[in-house]
């Protein structure tokens, strides 16, 4: 037997590493125990191991010793700064030697004796090899946490020599080489493609607004021409307002068109500007959804009869409340230069509405046609689209009972 001088190992004769600490044996250490000798005391060991020459292939400075590596491996998900996790046994095999479980070694102090002997496990002995090579020092991990062993080092056999170690060695008995050295390098990384791929490959993600203006959640989206509906991800399919084909984005460069794909509903975008409204024009503030109608002038008919109506005073528009499809509830007349929609203030009043600002919008008239204006309102004026719009990123489009703001990559 050979002790080891560096952690007092013992270990086989023809072995020329350390099964317990990687250290290099010499022939000095050959130890011929007789009947009742006692066990050379391991030399004592500088506490301060980052000055310490790293051992060969890269191993710890101080590691543990083959007993406490057959115990149980902790979850991976638990990865140690200080040491790598043990290696685990193979499944139904009781562990050899079976010390105290232990997550981590303990620091090791030089001490009046030497850790007990372990007996070889019952099998041939490992050919011998030629004279040993230093093999080249491994490059530190990128990371704390380090693959299993137990899957790892499951075959045994060392890469650089070719001899054959027990299954749950974690360095070759002949050579001293890491025995996970070769499964590391062949294995690589863990595969990390889905998420890089979603992170360089969506062209948009629809993030959304829940009504006290936090962000609930988002939908990416990979195509630059999608259709969006009841169906198409979970923060949709639980919106019963949303057709299955609803609405219809085209991405392109930094701008999205986006067009009603038939939906019973509509959708809705939030205005910034002036919004010019033709007769029939629908539009939602807070929850109130409404149509504008122009009023003209009354005109003859071919004959000269003239359609009998009552007096109008000024009237050039009328907004009217949307019920339900095809069924209309309260009208409001519009007069004058401007009318201001609001809760607390202005012409129209929709004060049970906490979803309206105290002055919301205002619809006015120009010679140049009807327009719609947001007032700065908290919660927006939306339009509802009735042909294909051009919008840029960081717009807000109401669907359903759902609001999203498009967001570039």
């Amino acid at each position: 037997m050979i002790s080891c001088p560096k952690c007092g190992k013992d270990n086989q004769d023809h072995y020329k590493f350390c099964l317990g600490c990687g250290a290099e044996l010499s022939a000095s250490g050959l130890s011929a125990p007789g009947p009742g000798a006692p066990a050379p005391a391991p030399q004592p060991i500088v506490p301060n191991v980052a000055v310490s020459p790293t051992p060969p292939a890269g191993t710890p400075a101080v590691g543990p010793d083959i007993n406490s590596m057959a115990a149980t491996a902790p979850p991976e998900s638990s990865p140690s700064h200080q040491a790598p996790p043990p290696m685990g046994a193979p499944p139904g095999a009781p562990p050899p030697m079976a010390p105290p479980p232990m997550h981590a070694p303990p620091p090791m102090h030089g001490g009046p004796h030497a850790p007990p002997p372990m007996a070889p496990p019952p099998m041939s002995p490992p050919p011998m090899a030629p004279p040993p090579m230093e093999p080249p020092p491994m490059s530190p991990p990128s990371s704390p946490s380090m693959p299993a062993m137990d899957v790892a080092g499951s075959s045994g056999l060392c890469p650089n020599c070719g001899a054959q170690n027990p299954p749950n060695f974690a360095f070759c008995g002949n050579c001293g080489t890491r025995l996970t050295q070769r499964q590391e390098s062949q294995a690589g990384p863990l595969p990390t493609a889905p998420q890089s791929q979603q992170t360089a490959s969506y062209v948009a993600r629809l993030s959304l607004i829940r009504p006290d203006g936090s962000e609930g959640g988002h939908h990416d989206v990979y195509e630059h021409d999608v259709v969006l509906g009841r169906g198409a991800g979970p923060m949709f399919d639980s919106d019963s307002y949303l057709s299955p084909q609803h609405c219809r984005m085209h991405f392109d460069g930094d701008m999205i068109t986006i067009d009603d794909a038939g939906s019973l509903n509509g959708v809705f975008v939030r205005i910034v500007d002036d919004e010019p409204l033709g007769s029939g024009s629908i539009f939602r503030i807070g929850q109130e959804l409404l149509r504008f109608d122009a009023i003209h002038e009354p005109e003859l008919l071919e004959d000269g009869t003239e359609i009998l109506g009552s007096p109008n005073p000024g009237y050039w528009g009328r907004l009217s409340l949307i019920v339900s499809r095809g069924i209309d509830g309260s009208a409001f007349p519009l007069m004058g230069d401007e009318m201001v929609l609001g809760r607390e203030r202005g012409d129209i009043l929709f004060s049970d509405d906490g979803y309206v600002s105290g002055m919301h919008a205002k619809i006015s008239i120009t010679d140049e046609g009807v327009y719609l204006t947001d007032l700065g309102s908290s919660n927006g004026t939306f339009i509802c689209l009735d042909e294909a719009r051009t919008v840029p990123f960081g717009t807000y489009v109401l669907m359903g009972q759902q609001l999203f703001r498009i967001d570039r990559p």
